[in-house]
């Protein structure tokens, strides 16, 4: 975009005023006696010239200004077809307030209008349907360019986002198969075993559903609500049952709600959180609390900081809001942190075919 300005300004603009003259040409011919030929080079052809190249210049230069300002308020991504109508429109009319002043001037400098021969209103007529036409060559030329810049932009930030989804699910699989997870589950039941058997068995199949889960969706772009609060519900007894007491988790999430779509493994990723960094004791339990609010998603809990914090790089967050943004999600990740309150809104998702649908059952 940036060369093609330099380009069109050192080029293009000067070509402009140049058809601007030879439309003089057409619309204006000479046929007073008086009057020097259009081909001479008499003061008052370089003046038309030159009123032509600075016409050009300060309708292009204005619509750049006009189209940075209709970027903040009218993007092209929200109302393309408003943006070209408000751009086209707007150019337009200042174009032919300066192409109505130079005209002004130019017949003021030639002394044109004078008390035996007034020029008239309609006399103008023509040059403003020159003016306009310009008007249309460079709005359309600068909106042409400005719009191939948007969707060049838009594109690559597909690209970009598709690779950093793609990396944050290798990420969420990596932390969901972390090393350490595992040591603490294998430590938590060697204790159960010797402690309650019967509990031992429960233990390890919900463990077994962790990890099918993770093997089942590790491809997937999206899975059904209620497949991911399945997963959640075993990984909370893994956890209730490595913290006995101290842990209290509440969902609230209707059957009619439980058939939107979620990405696989962030509600579970959220509630690692929690765990991870706050203060976990029968005293001061941590509430997790999952719900649905319209058409969120809702993971919260009270804050409790550990004394000394486990390190936090953010990257899981990050990832989560990038995968929803690659996921075509309607509106963003939105994280809310108060000094007793941390909360995490997800926008339930739709079947990519535009239903909700039910989808698979996970066992």
């Amino acid at each position: 975009m940036d060369s093609f300005m330099r380009w069109f300004r050192r080029l293009g603009i000067p070509l402009v005023g140049l058809l601007f003259y030879m439309a003089l040409v057409i619309v204006y011919p000479q046929t007073e006696p008086g009057d020097p030929a259009w081909n001479s080079l008499s003061p008052q052809n370089g003046a038309a010239l030159s009123m032509g190249v600075i016409l050009a210049y300060l309708t292009f230069e204005t619509g750049v200004l006009l189209s940075r300002y209709l970027d903040r308020h009218v993007a092209w991504a929200q109302r393309p077809l408003r943006r070209v109508a408000l751009q086209m429109g707007l150019q337009t009319a200042i174009a032919l307030l300066f192409t109505l002043g130079a005209a002004w001037l130019y017949i003021y400098i030639c002394d044109y209008d004078t008390a035996a021969e007034p020029v008239r209103f309609v006399e103008l007529l023509p040059l403003l349907l020159v003016g306009l036409f310009t008007a249309f060559l460079l709005s359309g030329t600068y909106i042409g360019a400005s719009f191939f810049s948007y969707w060049q932009v838009e594109a690559q930030a597909r690209e970009e986002a598709t690779a950093d989804a793609a990396q944050a699910r290798l990420h969420a699989l990596q932390q969901q198969l972390d090393p350490h997870f595992l040591f603490n589950t294998l430590s938590t039941l060697t204790a159960v075993i010797e402690a309650d058997p019967v509990r031992a068995v429960t233990f390890v199949e919900r463990m077994a559903t962790v990890y099918r889960y993770v093997l089942q969706h590790r491809h997937a772009s999206r899975v059904p609500l209620h497949a991911e609060l399945h997963l959640v519900r075993a990984y909370l007894f893994l956890l209730q049952t490595r913290y006995p007491e101290g842990l209290a988790v509440e969902i609230c999430v209707s059957e009619e709600q439980q058939a939107h779509q979620v990405l696989p493994m962030v509600v579970q990723l959220l509630v690692e959180n929690a765990v991870k960094h706050n203060r976990i004791e029968a005293d001061e339990p941590l509430r997790i609390r999952i719900r649905t609010e319209d058409q969120w998603l809702v993971v919260e809990n009270n804050r409790q900081p550990l004394a000394y914090p486990a390190a936090s790089t953010g990257v899981g967050l990050r990832n989560v809001a990038r995968r929803y943004e690659a996921a075509g999600a309607t509106a963003p990740v939105h994280v809310e942190s108060t000094s007793d309150c941390y909360r995490v809104r997800l926008p339930l998702l739709t079947h990519p075919n535009g239903s909700i649908g039910k989808g698979e059952r996970f066992v």
